[in-house]
């Protein structure tokens, strides 16, 4: 099966898509490159840092 990506816009067989039972066909709307790129750059910013510092607190109680 072969899905077009959201955010490159390349269309890639569904293996490169992460499962997300929330869309109608079950697979994430980006494909796993450009999500990893996306998640990346969002814990860069500030906002991505104090997530990541709330989750680390969260998991030490």
């Amino acid at each position: 099966m072969i899905k077009k990506c959201s955010k490159c816009r390349k269309t890639r067989d569904i293996k490169q898509f992460s499962k997300n039972a929330t869309n109608s066909d079950g697979y994430d709307h980006y494909c796993k490159i450009c999500n990893r790129k996306r998640k990346h750059e969002y814990f860069r910013t500030s906002k991505g840092k104090a997530a990541m510092k709330r989750a680390s607190h969260k998991r030490k109680k």
